[in-house]
């Protein structure tokens, strides 16, 4: 707890620990949950992955790469679930003949949409947005700078209303309302931008809800199920630079 409070604070007790840290910038990590406590599915789906992973990668990638069996980090509907860092990128459903494409990006993107969930550096639609403009870019996407936000929600009544006031508050607070109002919307705007052979490109899309299935959210327990929204992206354009 004390590393972790010096991390978060940045305090000037982080010293105490430069004789833990190691130089670990050109090393790739790959996170399979393999956490069956918390849900049978993590265990049973995420083993598998994380030996094979481990036996046939770790020695034969082209940059140093480690694999760990981790605990819990979200999403046991979609296991076998890992995270890719540093780069912080989320994958799901999982199978032995996906792993090549993942970790050598051996074949095209267009075999791996249904099985990406997102990168950590964007919230949900924004997410959803930078899955398709991973699509047209290619693998190469990955390494360019990029942010995006919401600019506009359209459910139904007063609340676009509150949103458009509320996100030009300056206060940080205020991003989990706006959040919160965001998960309600049945239509969200998204502004992305990114940087590519130096020149910053714009794009302004809408993110909507498609539909929905029933799916339970966690395995081992009394299966219950619930409606989950399913979304696509209706609208996708850059816009010009002033």
């Amino acid at each position: 707890m004390d590393l972790v409070k010096s991390l978060t604070d940045k305090s000037q007790s982080l010293k105490h620990w430069d004789t833990y840290q190691q130089d670990s910038e050109q090393i790739r990590d790959i996170l399979v949950c393999t956490h069956a406590n918390v849900d049978l599915a993590c265990g049973r789906f995420g083993y598998p992955i994380y030996k094979e992973l481990r036996s046939h990668y770790t020695k034969n990638s082209t940059q140093p790469l480690r694999v760990w069996r981790s605990s819990h980090f979200g999403g046991h509907k979609f296991a076998p679930t890992l995270i890719d860092l540093p780069q912080g990128r989320y994958w799901g459903h999982l199978t032995s003949e996906s792993l090549d494409t993942l970790i050598n990006h051996s074949d095209s993107p267009e075999t791996m949409p249904s099985l990406y969930r997102g990168w950590a550096g964007m919230g949900k639609f924004a997410q959803i947005v930078e899955r398709e403009l991973w699509q047209q870019e290619g693998w190469s996407w990955f390494n360019y700078p990029k942010a995006a936000k919401v600019i506009k929600i359209e459910p139904k009544g007063i609340m676009p209303y509150i949103f458009q006031v509320l996100r030009f508050l300056p206060f940080p607070q205020v991003n989990l309302l706006l959040d919160r109002l965001a998960q309600k919307a049945t239509g969200v705007w998204i502004h992305l931008e990114f940087s590519k052979d130096n020149v910053i490109k714009k794009y302004e899309a809408k993110v909507e809800i498609s539909g929905q299935v029933n799916s339970a959210p966690y395995s081992g327990k009394e299966i219950i199920l619930r409606p989950v929204n399913q979304y696509h992206v209706t609208y996708l354009k850059e816009i010009s630079t002033p």
